[in-house]
């Protein structure tokens, strides 16, 4: 690819697109179909405030109908999601690097790399590169967004952190977005409605609550994972996702996935694959972000 045909691909995937890598590529979603779920009669949950960034055990409430069939239920959603809680990664810092792949809907592709580093319940910051030099840098902290975009010129971009779910429409936070990267499941805190079983061990639970209906998929070896989110019913957004993990690695006691695909469906169909080059856990870590002087402030 030429250095001109590369910059035009680079300026067709713009800032919301590199910056929705992280605030809103994992969250996915795809309308599920052909899948017999399993019923499970559930009262909406309580309010949980939440005063730790651990996950709670998803709420799922039985009723006194076929009270023996929805207790075997809620013990199978109970056990299973407690599996999966034991694999989740516990982290004070951490920091990679990884191959970005896009392919837009029109058939234009670009890549570049990625370095990411983050310290719990505090920042994420971001640098997006390619061999035209950086093209983004971006810090995301409990209240706040910041962002150097130099694919559009040098431009410095403050904003609130209402502008996540600006891009998407969900409960995302910063702390949301740190369990995102990481691959710990997220969206697991809605009512459990349903899940299915197949014949290869894949359990499916569909999660429901205002926002979102999230099918989490996994296997009990926590060898690979699938996410499929959509905003929930009374949307007419249409937006969907779809998030594949796999190639899990077992480093010091960390189970961590080296591959993930990414389908986004919004009015353009997105497609991101990453791949993380290294990484480690538990470091110190430094966050360099400042102001160049040349560089234009907008607001919007």
């Amino acid at each position: 690819m030429t250095r001109k045909n590369y910059t035009n691909n680079i300026q067709y995937f713009n800032t919301a697109v590199f910056f929705k890598l992280t605030a809103g590529i994992f969250i996915l979603c795809i309308f599920f179909s052909c899948r017999t779920i399993r019923k499970v009669t559930t009262q909406p949950p309580a309010v949980i405030v939440k005063t730790d960034t651990t996950p709670p055990p998803p709420a799922v409430q039985p009723v006194n109908e076929n009270e023996a069939t929805h207790a075997d239920s809620i013990r199978y959603i109970q056990a299973f999601m407690d599996s999966v809680q034991m694999n989740a990664i516990n982290f004070n810092s951490f920091s990679a690097k990884l191959d970005i792949n896009f392919e837009g809907a029109n058939g234009k592709k670009i890549d570049v790399n990625g370095t990411l580093r983050m310290q719990k319940d505090s920042i994420i910051w971001i640098s997006i590169t390619s061999f035209l030099g950086e093209a983004l840098r971006a810090v995301i902290t409990v209240d706040s967004v910041k962002i150097l975009n130099k694919i559009e010129g040098n431009i410095y971009m403050p904003r609130s952190i209402s502008y996540l779910q600006e891009l998407i429409p969900l409960p995302v936070n910063l702390s949301t977005l740190q369990q995102l990267l990481i691959g710990n499941p997220v969206f697991t805190q809605g009512t459990a409605i349903g899940y299915n079983m197949n014949s290869n061990s894949e359990t499916t639970i569909t999660f429901r609550d205002a926002a979102i209906t999230h099918l989490f998929t996994a296997l009990a070896s926590k060898n690979w994972s699938k996410s499929l989110l959509t905003e929930s019913e009374g949307s007419n957004n249409g937006r969907s996702c779809e998030l594949l993990l796999t190639e899990y690695e077992n480093k010091n006691g960390i189970s961590f996935a080296m591959k993930r695909r990414i389908t986004v469906n919004d009015k353009n169909k997105l497609d991101i694959g990453l791949k993380f080059k290294q990484y480690s856990f538990n470091e110190t870590l430094s966050f360099p972000f400042s102001l160049p002087r040349n560089y234009k402030t907008r607001l919007q």
